[in-house]
Protein backbone atom coordinates (compact mmCIF):
# COMPACT_ATOMS: atom_id res chain seq x y z
CA UNK A 1 0.00 0.00 0.00
CA UNK A 2 2.95 2.22 1.00
CA UNK A 3 4.21 1.50 -2.57
CA UNK A 4 1.33 2.24 -4.71
CA UNK A 5 1.01 5.69 -2.41
CA UNK A 6 4.79 6.47 -2.97
CA UNK A 7 4.18 6.78 -6.68
CA UNK A 8 1.41 8.83 -6.45
CA UNK A 9 2.28 11.24 -3.94
CA UNK A 10 4.12 14.74 -4.71
CA UNK A 11 7.55 14.40 -5.32
CA UNK A 12 9.78 16.93 -3.09
CA UNK A 13 13.25 17.18 -2.26
CA UNK A 14 12.94 15.72 1.37
CA UNK A 15 11.31 12.53 -0.44
CA UNK A 16 8.36 12.73 2.29
CA UNK A 17 5.69 9.39 2.68
CA UNK A 18 3.35 12.22 3.45
CA UNK A 19 3.84 15.48 2.27
CA UNK A 20 1.60 18.33 1.62
CA UNK A 21 -0.19 18.83 -1.55
CA UNK A 22 2.90 20.95 -2.82
CA UNK A 23 5.63 18.56 -1.55
CA UNK A 24 6.47 20.22 1.56
CA UNK A 25 6.23 18.91 5.07
CA UNK A 26 2.59 18.94 6.79
CA UNK A 27 1.99 21.20 9.95
CA UNK A 28 1.52 19.21 12.60
CA UNK A 29 -2.19 21.54 13.39
CA UNK A 30 -3.24 20.01 9.98
CA UNK A 31 -2.35 16.99 10.59
CA UNK A 32 -4.66 17.09 13.75
CA UNK A 33 -7.36 19.08 12.47
CA UNK A 34 -8.10 17.37 9.23
CA UNK A 35 -7.13 13.67 10.50
CA UNK A 36 -6.93 13.09 14.03
CA UNK A 37 -9.81 14.71 15.53
CA UNK A 38 -12.10 13.96 12.36
CA UNK A 39 -11.29 10.12 12.90
CA UNK A 40 -12.04 10.14 16.78
CA UNK A 41 -15.40 11.70 16.36
CA UNK A 42 -16.18 9.33 13.49
CA UNK A 43 -15.04 6.64 15.82
CA UNK A 44 -17.15 7.97 18.72
CA UNK A 45 -13.92 8.59 20.83
CA UNK A 46 -15.41 11.75 21.84
CA UNK A 47 -15.62 14.03 25.17
CA UNK A 48 -19.05 15.38 26.90
CA UNK A 49 -19.31 18.24 23.90
CA UNK A 50 -18.98 15.58 21.27
CA UNK A 51 -15.24 16.67 20.64
CA UNK A 52 -12.24 14.61 20.00
CA UNK A 53 -10.84 13.02 23.19
CA UNK A 54 -7.11 12.67 22.52
CA UNK A 55 -4.84 14.99 21.31
CA UNK A 56 -1.31 13.88 19.52
CA UNK A 57 0.64 13.62 22.26
CA UNK A 58 -1.64 11.23 23.52
CA UNK A 59 -1.31 8.95 21.08
CA UNK A 60 2.20 9.05 21.92
CA UNK A 61 1.85 7.89 25.35
CA UNK A 62 -0.40 5.17 24.60
CA UNK A 63 2.02 3.83 22.05
CA UNK A 64 5.17 4.00 24.18
CA UNK A 65 2.69 1.96 26.98
CA UNK A 66 1.96 -0.31 24.27
CA UNK A 67 5.11 -1.16 23.70
CA UNK A 68 6.44 -2.05 27.36
CA UNK A 69 3.06 -3.42 28.48
CA UNK A 70 3.38 -7.17 29.54
CA UNK A 71 2.37 -9.51 26.98
CA UNK A 72 -0.17 -11.12 29.01
CA UNK A 73 -1.82 -7.22 29.44
CA UNK A 74 -1.50 -6.93 25.91
CA UNK A 75 1.22 -4.67 25.19
CA UNK A 76 4.21 -5.79 22.94
CA UNK A 77 6.70 -6.27 26.19
CA UNK A 78 9.85 -4.85 24.59
CA UNK A 79 12.71 -3.97 26.39
CA UNK A 80 12.88 -0.67 27.59
CA UNK A 81 15.87 1.80 26.46
CA UNK A 82 18.95 0.88 27.83
CA UNK A 83 18.05 -1.96 29.84
CA UNK A 84 19.80 -4.98 30.21
CA UNK A 85 17.98 -8.21 30.10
Amino acid sequence: MLREWKLQCPNSELDLVFPTGSGSIEARSNIVQRILEPAQIAAGVVDSDGKAKYGLHSLRHFYASWCINRQADGGLELPIKGSRG
